[in-house]
């Protein structure tokens, strides 16, 4: 004969639920829909100058294996980076040579972690819920 016991549930997978459902709507806020001082944190502004310290366009310039970054000659190119408030982002040029052109590069990492964090943050949320509905 099975016995029953009568235990009573606990609101802690409540809490946790709560908890990671609002992260993970942190996390979509972030992820999917940043805010344009977010996106403009995240983006790097490169020139490129040659070994000899001559500038190139950077429509010229193409990333080789790895990090490296050659012209189509296959000259190696030093790139530059330059800070967000020396470019103007509207011409891609620098103030100082408009004849020089300046590639935005974007940090993927950042928002491809807050979607991956969103998606498993989510799934807790689920988990937590279920638990909670079991034990109640």
């Amino acid at each position: 004969m099975a016995r029953r016991y009568d235990i009573e549930g606990t609101r802690t997978p409540l809490y946790w639920a709560i908890g990671l459902a609002l992260l993970c709507v942190w996390c979509v806020r972030d992820g999917w829909f940043p805010t344009e001082k977010k996106k403009l944190e995240k983006i790097e502004y490169l020139a490129f100058q040659t070994t000899k310290g001559e500038w190139v366009s950077a429509d010229k310039a193409s990333p080789d294996v790895g990090k490296a970054w050659k012209d189509a000659t296959g000259t190696p190119l030093v790139p530059v980076v330059l800070a967000p408030e020396k470019v103007d982002r509207d011409a891609l040029t620098l103030p100082e040579n408009p004849a020089i052109a300046v590639r935005e590069k974007p940090d993927r990492f950042y928002f491809l972690f807050n979607q991956t964090f969103a998606i498993l943050s989510a799934l807790g949320t689920l988990i937590a819920l279920a638990v909670y509905m079991a034990t109640k």
